[in-house]
C-alpha cells in the first residue's frame, strides 16, 4: 500500500534511479591546489570500505550490512543496507599517488 506522501508513487523506476544518489550523497570542493570528496556513509567501518583508481576513473565502494535479530518482526526498514558505488571522472591534472582516505564518524574523506 502506498502511502499518500511517497516519493513518486506513481514512476518506481524514477525512484529507484534517484534513491541510489541518496543513499550515498558525496560533495565535490576545491581549495587551492586540493580536490576534497566527502561522502556519507553511516554504519560503515574500513571493513565495508574499498577505494579505487583505474587511469582517470576513482570507484568508492560502500558495503554496509544492517543485523537484524533472527527472530525479529520488522515493521519498517528504511536503513539501507548492501552495497553501493560511486564513481568520479578525474581530470589527467590530478596526480592520483597523492590520493589519501579517512573515515571518521561515518563520513568518508
Amino acid at each position: 500500500m502506498a502511502f499518500p506522501f511517497d516519493t513518486f508513487p506513481m514512476f518506481p523506476d524514477l525512484e529507484r534511479a534517484f534513491g541510489a544518489s541518496r543513499a550515498f550523497p558525496l560533495d565535490v570542493t576545491r581549495t587551492g591546489d586540493t580536490y576534497t570528496v566527502t561522502a556519507d556513509v553511516p554504519g560503515v567501518d574500513g571493513k565495508g570500505l574499498d577505494i579505487s583508481v583505474d587511469g582517470s576513473q576513482l570507484t568508492i565502494t560502500v558495503e554496509r550490512q544492517v543485523q537484524l535479530g533472527d527472530d525479529a518482526e520488522v515493521f519498517t526498514r528504511e536503513r539501507p543496507s548492501g552495497k553501493a558505488t560511486r564513481q568520479l571522472t578525474l581530470s589527467s591534472a590530478i596526480d592520483t599517488s597523492k590520493i589519501e582516505a579517512s573515515i571518521d564518524n561515518g563520513v568518508l574523506t
